[in-house]
């Protein structure tokens, strides 16, 4: 059965306009899944970036699937000093992820939005836009890496502001008097981050508000530090961490709440499975 499978893909690869795995976002999961496939895979990202569901959110904290085996991504972390105890330097994991795709020869098409998605027969066409105008492309897989599909809260069960602050302080200034908001040591000496629990609706801009009136009431809790960097976009806890869409659609969250090395295994698991399927 996998070899008429393997015969009617390769037949399928031979034309112009297919691939036989599109992945949506380019997150670490996308990345550890690609980086197996190679060239049978095409990325598309609506932003400029790669890891930005770990980046972006300041979540450096490690885990690992237990018993796994190192990976490319690890390997590269641990070669820029990137990883001290539980922690992982951030920027290094995009530059790490960007080194691998370059290595690799990765199909990734950035600043690009998915129109459409429609089921052909036994395949998926993809309508994309970039800046090269309309494209089209036909994939006989698909897996969605965001966070949430179409926007479907009911999949989120929290929603997290994270704040980088400086600065320096004892163990007694490290409660933060709230159930909703906690403080963790970052990768440098000096270094916090600060988790505010929010709304799941709340925007982006309501919740940056909160955390600065919560600022102001505690002003002189907050006396030792300083705020470096507010997170662009929010870091959520799933109630799912994976569900089919469709036949050949799978949606699988690159941030589960795992951390980057754990999301980059799942993905190379995801990939070699995939592999004998292409």
């Amino acid at each position: 059965m996998i070899l008429k499978r393997k015969e009617g893909m390769e037949q399928m690869e031979q034309r112009e306009n297919y691939v036989p795995v599109v992945i949506l976002g380019a997150t670490v999961k996308a990345l550890g899944i690609a980086s197996v496939l190679c060239t049978k895979a095409l990325i598309l990202e609506k932003s400029c970036l790669i890891g930005s569901e770990f980046v972006d959110t300041f979540d450096m904290q490690l885990k690992k699937q237990p018993g796994a085996e190192k990976t490319e991504l690890e390997d590269k972390l641990r070669d820029r000093e990137a990883i001290a105890e539980n922690k992982v330097l951030l920027p290094a994991v995009s530059a790490s992820l960007f080194e691998l795709a370059k290595e690799k020869n990765l199909k990734l098409c950035f600043k690009t939005v998915v129109l459409s998605i429609e089921k052909r027969g036994e395949e998926y066409l993809v309508t994309y836009y970039n800046a090269s105008g309309i494209s089209q492309i036909w994939t006989s897989c698909i897996y969605d890496t965001a966070e949430t599909i179409l926007g479907d809260e009911r999949k989120i069960e929290k929603k997290y502001l994270n704040i980088m602050l400086s600065g320096k302080a004892d163990d007694k200034d490290r409660n933060m008097d709230s159930q909703y908001v906690s403080l963790s040591e970052g990768f440098y000496e000096d270094e916090w981050i600060l988790k505010m629990e929010v709304q799941i609706d709340e925007t982006w801009q309501e919740s940056r508000k909160r955390f600065f009136e919560y600022w102001e009431q505690k002003k002189e809790m907050f006396c030792p530090w300083k705020v470096a960097y507010i997170a662009s976009t929010f870091e959520f806890l799933l109630t799912e961490t994976q569900e089919m869409i469709g036949k050949h659609w799978e949606w699988v969250p690159s941030n589960t709440g795992q951390g980057v090395l754990r999301a980059f295994y799942e993905g190379v698991q995801i990939g070699g499975k995939q592999r004998l399927l292409c």
